[in-house]
């Protein structure tokens, strides 16, 4: 599979996680998002670790895409409670001093045309700051 990085667009979108299969969801918002994937954090420890499956509703109220969009994402990366890794990442990123948890996930799945609705909307963020759209096409999924 291509290794190949998305560019990362800045954009705070609601979401909400949890763990493939259990109905305790947890809420997280968007640091940054790309074609293939999303920074997220979270204002409380969550149970997961790397390599966990998610299933992931992106703007599950609809604010800021048509419609929210159902996934199913793989934990890359997580740090979370107190550790120094989480520290990293809150200094680095300016973020606010309560975060609990940040990870980065990347997309498995999509549910039904809920994909296109995702490269829509990475699209138009795109075009917003005049960059290229990528071509995807090519890309293995």
């Amino acid at each position: 599979m291509d290794q190949q990085r998305s560019a990362r667009v800045d954009d705070h979108l609601e979401l909400s996680i949890s763990n493939l299969g259990t109905q305790q969801f947890y809420s997280a918002y968007s640091l940054n998002i790309s074609h293939t994937g999303i920074l997220l954090a979270c204002y409380e420890v969550v149970p997961f670790c790397k390599a966990t499956l998610l299933e992931v509703i992106i703007d599950p109220e609809g604010r800021k895409i048509s419609e929210p969009v159902y996934a199913l994402a793989e934990i890359a990366r997580i740090a979370k409670g107190d550790s120094t890794g989480l520290e990293k990442y809150k200094d680095h990123l300016g973020e606010d001093k309560n975060l609990r948890s940040v990870m980065g996930i990347f997309f498995k799945q999509f549910d039904g045309r809920k994909h296109e609705v995702w490269e829509n909307y990475i699209n138009d963020h795109y075009k917003s700051l005049g960059w290229d759209v990528p071509d995807l096409s090519a890309r293995s999924r």
